[in-house]
């Protein structure tokens, strides 16, 4: 069992990625496909969303449910369809490793709202639980 969260371990992939000479060798396809990868798998363990089946454009539909900030939102669909172009339509990005920092900002925005969400979800049990206490067991 890999006691690591989904963040830790996308940081790991991403990290690996970005030292990877995929990059530096112009092997930008591989690279962007690794970068959507990591970010896809990612959402996959945390969201359970099944982000790697999904096209570039029904992901962003999927990415609002989230809780995400719409700034988050907006970061994730503009690095997704950059990364279309660099495999698809052979675009020769400008920086490559900004975009493995891009991603690296956008896993930590996505984790915190993860986070959020289980720290919601905690304190409404909780709520309930208290409640139902107060009332004897009675719903």
């Amino acid at each position: 069992h890999d006691a690591r969260g989904p963040y830790q371990r996308a940081r790991e992939r991403l990290d690996k990625l970005a030292g990877s000479p995929l990059a530096q060798s112009g092997r930008m396809k591989e690279y962007y496909t690794g970068l959507t990868a990591v970010f896809r798998f990612y959402l996959d363990e945390e969201f359970a969303m099944e982000a790697s089946q999904l096209t570039t454009s029904d992901l962003c539909r999927e990415l609002k449910r989230t809780g995400a900030e719409l700034k988050t939102l907006t970061q994730a669909r503009d690095l997704l369809h950059k990364a279309d172009l660099v495999k698809f339509a052979r675009l020769k990005p400008a920086d490559p490793a900004a975009d493995a920092d891009a991603l690296r900002e956008l896993l930590a925005s996505f984790n915190a709202a993860a986070e959020q969400a289980r720290a919601l979800k905690a304190a409404a049990e909780a709520a309930a639980a208290e409640l139902a206490r107060r009332r004897g067991g009675r719903p």
